[in-house]
């Protein structure tokens, strides 16, 4: 059920250069979180900031959460002071995360940046299910890959872009994706997909014709569908979707790219 909580931060950790693990207590009477669903969390006392951040769910167990986060501005630079102990303002569990149903015999789990963090608790529900999981992961350098021996630990197959070449295959995750697709000879495979809006494009026009489902970061005022600040273009019958209660997560088929690239989502 969705509710706002004041939680404790349980840890708030620096797990790469600017990138933070936190966890919070769980509250009980949000019931069961779906891998791509986020919380919207309040930083600061005061007005300043004044909207809530968004943020994916990374891990759920039992009576705590966890997201994970990079520092890009003042929101997240006051959220990474915080220590255990201290007290957040947090409205969740929002949004439609990823469905898993139907029968395919391997995910292929794509993540650019932080966008992995709404991909971990998704990899666990999937190997929980005995789906096979291919995890490709992107980053400008090695240093910023995120989540690697995390997602091996669950039994992923895991493999690794960089820009630079420092580490795994040299070149974006997207290019990684088309080679990973080549190889699949019919398999029957799923792609799941969070990241940059730029990399979420590629990723539908790579793809091969395999189903894809896409996570789409943005900003966000309400986060309930209220403020319609989050809207996405799309070809359904519906012109615009809400990020943040039809979403995050949508089907590749429904976006209107050239709408995006418009400037609908300018500002990501």
């Amino acid at each position: 059920m969705r509710s706002v909580e004041r939680v404790k931060v349980i840890s708030n950790e620096q797990v790469r250069p600017g990138h933070f693990k936190m966890r919070l207590e769980l509250p009980e009477r949000w019931g069961e979180i779906r891998p791509g669903q986020f919380v919207h969390i309040k930083i600061g006392g005061s007005t300043d900031p004044l909207l809530r951040r968004p943020f994916s769910f990374y891990d759920v167990g039992e009576g705590w959460f966890e997201v994970l986060y990079k520092v890009v501005g003042r929101g997240t630079e006051l959220l990474s002071k915080a220590e255990e102990g201290d007290e957040l303002d947090v409205l969740g569990p929002l949004g439609n995360g990823f469905r898993i149903g139907g029968s395919i015999a391997l995910a292929l789990l794509v993540g650019g940046g932080v966008g992995v963090a709404s991909l971990f608790l998704l990899a666990r529900k999937l190997r929980e299910r005995g789906i096979s999981v291919l995890a490709l992961i992107g980053a400008s350098t090695s240093e910023r890959l995120l989540c690697v021996d995390e997602l091996r630990s669950l039994g992923a197959e895991v493999r690794v872009a960089t820009e630079d070449g420092s580490a795994g295959f040299k070149g974006t995750v997207v290019e990684l994706m088309e080679e990973a697709i080549g190889g699949l000879k019919g398999v029957k495979a799923r792609i799941y997909a969070c990241g940059p809006i730029g990399m979420l494009e590629g990723v539908c026009r790579a793809r091969k014709g395999l189903p894809a489902q896409l996570s789409f970061e943005s900003r966000m005022a309400c986060g309930l569908g209220i403020c319609l600040g989050c809207v996405i273009p799309t070809v359904s019958g519906r012109r615009y979707l809400r990020v943040c209660v039809d979403g995050p997560v949508f089907e590749a088929d429904w976006i209107d790219w050239e709408g995006l690239r418009r400037g609908f989502f300018e500002g990501l």
